[in-house]
């Protein structure tokens, strides 16, 4: 998990589902598997939702995008 807590914000929303394409799948997908609604994703991503639930769920989602990997983890 990241050391530094995320900062919530449409930026964050965007880079992880960017993130979640070059896995060639979504958030949406993730979300379904997970059984998560994905307008609840959305709030914990923008910031609508920052309890400290949210703020778990924000930090499972950015994992399992593979945002905070590095280069070398990819290969």
């Amino acid at each position: 998990m990241m050391s530094k807590e995320l900062e919530p914000g449409r930026a964050l929303y965007s880079k992880v589902r960017g993130h979640f394409m070059i896995q060639d799948t979504t958030l949406s997908k993730w979300c379904k598997q997970k059984g998560i609604a994905l307008q609840t994703a959305i709030d914990v991503l923008t910031g609508s939702r920052n309890g400290p639930k949210s703020k778990a769920l924000r930090n499972e989602i950015v994992e399992a995008s593979g945002m905070n990997k590095s280069p070398s983890d990819a290969a």
